[in-house]
């Protein structure tokens, strides 16, 4: 049975590549054959994609965009390696690069089966818009459509989208999200659907300690995923890990950022990402996937919230009872002291994971 799998494959980021992976590989073992559809923003590569970082991280000086464009480039080449090189060994990508539903709808019209997958692929704001190859607007009529753990990102969209959702989802066989948020603007948009498990969770720790490349840092360490700039996370990262007397390590995302607190490393392979998660002894971090690949691992972590796009990260600590574990206020170091129960987070995944596996068997029945 021939998948489509579209989701955002392509963004350089490693809890993207990551779930497009798991999403694949979940499919496969059920009996799938999957192909990833090779739809690519415009705004994700290229010129393009720098002009959007120079936008966000200056503010119109030219000696500041001349200077940060002669870091971002090596970064982007860097990314190409470690993002690029994963896609190419791992990921079944199928058709030539693609930027609208033409483009797809003119290479991809022979499968079984369309399925949008997870990552905020539904996100009007961070999509600049709803985008339709997203919502499989490219499948021929009268195929079987289904989302797996697809993601809004926002807790509500606007009056004008909720329409044009029910236009785009009506199609659709099976329904499932990623967020309870999700659930609710479904609802409000007149559908239904499930939530169920980001793909990288359906699968197991002992999955992804099998793609961990071999430990880098050999002494004990407090790990630092950071997505989005903020000098009081920075502070409380390095109080913790010197109140812990642990190394403080952090993942530069891009090489300017090598210049932040800890020790360093820059852009790693997506296999040493994992590995770093692995070996840490806490993770302090404001990522989606930065979280779920703690509960995996089973680490002690402490979650500061992004300013933009928490939703995810509230429904996923509130699943598994441990809402404790995000914190507000950047003087707060009692929560160090404190241990999650994982006796009671593996079985709430289990169960979770239970349900999630069992709908991936509905995409394929019939």
């Amino acid at each position: 049975m021939k998948i489509i799998l579209i989701t955002k494959h392509y963004v350089k980021n490693y809890g993207s590549v990551l779930q497009t992976y798991a999403s694949q590989e979940l499919l496969s073992r059920k009996g799938g054959s999957v192909y990833v559809a090779n739809y690519i923003l415009p705004e994700a590569s290229g010129l393009k994609y720098m002009d959007i970082i120079l936008r966000k991280h200056t503010s119109g000086s030219r000696l500041k965009k001349m200077i940060l464009r002669a870091v971002v480039l090596p970064t982007m080449i860097r990314w190409k390696y470690v993002f690029g090189g994963f896609l190419k060994q791992y990921l079944n990508v199928c058709g030539s690069p693609a930027d609208n539903c033409e483009k797809l709808r003119a290479e991809l019209a022979d499968a079984d089966i369309y399925c949008t997958g997870s990552d905020q692929v539904w996100n009007p704001e961070t999509n600049r818009g709803l985008q339709p190859a997203y919502f499989c607007e490219f499948a021929p009529k009268g195929k079987k459509i289904v989302s797996l753990a697809a993601s809004f990102g926002v807790k509500t969209v606007r009056e004008e989208d909720k329409e044009l959702i029910k236009k785009y989802l009506e199609k659709y066989s099976l329904l499932s999200v990623r967020e309870s948020s999700g659930i609710d603007i479904l609802a409000e948009a007149g559908m239904k659907g499930r939530m169920v498990l980001d793909p990288v969770m359906i699968e197991t720790a002992g999955f992804w300690k099998k793609l961990a490349a071999k430990r880098k840092i050999r002494a004990e360490y407090v790990l630092v995923y950071q997505l989005n700039s903020s000098r009081a996370f920075d502070r409380y990262a390095e109080q913790a890990a010197e109140r812990l007397g642990k190394k403080l390590v952090r993942i530069c995302t891009r090489y300017d950022q090598i210049l932040k607190n800890g020790r360093a490393v820059p852009v790693p392979t997506v296999e040493q990402w994992i590995s770093l998660f692995y070996y840490a002894d806490l993770v302090i971090t404001d990522s989606f996937h930065g979280t779920v690949f703690s509960i995996l691992f089973q680490k002690e972590f402490i979650n500061l919230y992004p300013p933009l796009f928490s939703e995810r990260l509230d429904s996923l600590l509130s699943m598994f009872g441990i809402e404790e574990r995000h914190i507000s206020d950047c003087s707060r170091f009692d929560i160090l002291d404190k241990r999650i129960d994982y006796t009671k987070v593996n079985e709430i995944l289990d169960e979770k994971r239970k349900e999630s596996l069992e709908f991936i068997d509905e995409i394929l029945a019939g």
